[in-house]
């Protein structure tokens, strides 16, 4: 059966930045494939390393979230089933194993951290398989699980294959490279990679602990660039300055722009959003979350090999918008023109669609009250600019904003006034 699409499912489906269950948005998936009467509710199993390694302490730094959004869950680390018939393994590892952690995550990819144990108390079976249809569930290698390719909740942990169940790294290219890897303290950096995460696995230990286990202190996550898709935002294959990153994705933009648009105040407010995009990134606070400690030297990009500071909820998109109201050329703009520029810097990291997480509003170069007037005007704002430009239509001008940034942030020569350039070109290859 297909279903009929309404504007207002359309309209709640524009809200990607609500992760969590919303009232009146259906997950999506019965629009795109249809439904089928006799097709039961399905369940994905996988297994990840970092289920076990983030304790508690560890999450308190380090989001699981986040961590699936630098590294997602492909197919190829997943097995799919019926949700009674995964529900059945499930408990069988639960019997085994019921203080192991566990990572449910919803079809909205919103991740919650339980144990087998806590899981069972969910009910019976049938609220078991209510409570994990269509979700994921990331279990640690340590729980087993898996013999013969299939989940098998009675199979334990094989020790003479630890590396049969963790198989994130396993993502090849078309030469057969992998996309991505994981490895662990001093190892050098896997040619041609760059770094999205360091997960600092000391902190909470006291020292007795750390000597216990010297050898697994940073954990590096790197990916191939143009393979991986995560947004690069905070560390890149190679050092970006940040006026010169500014300035090359404007020069970008505007020839997107010139390419793909004929309004001259969309491409206006392209080009504007683009010179200001990272604005935000200026302070301190965001500098020294991407591990750089020069106060003479401001980056867009940390490097490959910079070990990253403390994760902060702070971001920089909201900053920006706060920078770009001292500009001139933005004050001269009619305000419809504004709440387009201003748009499409807070939406291009997913955020304003139609607002940040409370967590998030926040700068530390200014007020609270301040940062909450921001904030407010953010929800009001998308509604305006979707009013006027539609659901595709303002994702098509997202679009072009975040093309430029990429194109910019995976060029290796970040710093140069040629890399708009060669941008480009490649663009129109």
């Amino acid at each position: 059966m297909i279903l009929a699409a309404t504007d207002i499912l359309f309209n709640a489906w524009a809200l990607t930045s609500i992760r969590e269950k919303l009232p009146g948005r259906p997950p999506v998936a019965a629009w795109l494939h249809g439904v089928a009467e006799w097709e039961p509710p399905e369940t994905y199993a996988g297994w990840r390393e970092e289920v076990e390694i983030l304790t508690p302490e560890l999450r308190v730094s380090y989001n699981p979230d986040d961590l699936l959004e630098d590294f997602p869950l492909k197919p190829h680390e997943l097995l799919r089933d019926r949700t009674d018939r995964v529900v059945k393994q499930l408990q069988a590892i639960a019997a085994r194993t019921p203080d192991l952690p566990l990572w449910a995550v919803s079809a909205e990819r919103q991740v919650q951290v339980t144990s087998f144990a806590e899981l069972m108390k969910a009910g019976d079976e049938k609220a078991l398989v209510a409570r994990l249809a269509d979700c994921t569930i990331l279990l640690p290698p340590s729980a087993g699980g898996l013999s013969h390719g299939i989940l098998d909740g009675n199979a334990k942990f094989d020790e003479s294959q630890p590396d049969l169940y963790d198989i994130a790294d396993r993502w090849l290219d078309e030469e057969n490279r992998p996309r991505r890897c994981r490895v662990w303290d001093e190892t050098a950096r896997p040619p041609g990679m760059r770094l999205v995460q360091v997960i600092d696995t000391g902190i909470g230990k006291d020292e007795a602990e750390e000597e216990a286990e010297p050898s697994r202190r940073y954990w590096r996550w790197y990916v191939l660039p143009r393979s991986a898709d995560d947004d690069s935002s905070r560390t890149s294959k190679e050092t970006q300055e940040l006026g010169s990153h500014l300035e090359a994705v404007q020069r970008v933009a505007s020839a997107l722009a010139a390419k793909l648009m004929s309004g001259r105040e969309e491409k206006h407010a392209l080009a504007l959003a683009a010179k200001w995009h990272d604005s935000g990134k200026r302070r301190e606070l965001w500098q020294r979350s991407i591990g750089n400690n020069d106060a003479n030297l401001l980056l867009a990009k940390s490097g490959s090999n910079k070990v990253s500071g403390p994760r902060t909820s702070y971001r920089h998109e909201l900053g920006s918008l706060f920078d770009i109201g001292d500009d001139v050329e933005f004050r001269k703009l009619m305000p419809e023109v504004q709440d387009l520029t201003l748009h499409l810097i807070a939406a291009h990291h997913g955020r304003a669609r139609p607002r940040f997480p409370a967590d998030e509003i926040f700068d530390p170069e200014f007020s609270e009250q301040l940062a909450t007037e921001l904030a407010r005007e953010i929800p009001r704002r998308f509604a305006r600019v979707q009013k006027k430009y539609g659901r595709w239509g303002l994702a098509y001008l997202e679009s072009i904003l975040r093309a430029a940034d990429i194109l910019v942030s995976q060029s290796s020569g970040g710093m140069t006034r040629s890399v708009a350039a060669t941008a480009f070109q490649e663009v129109l290859r």
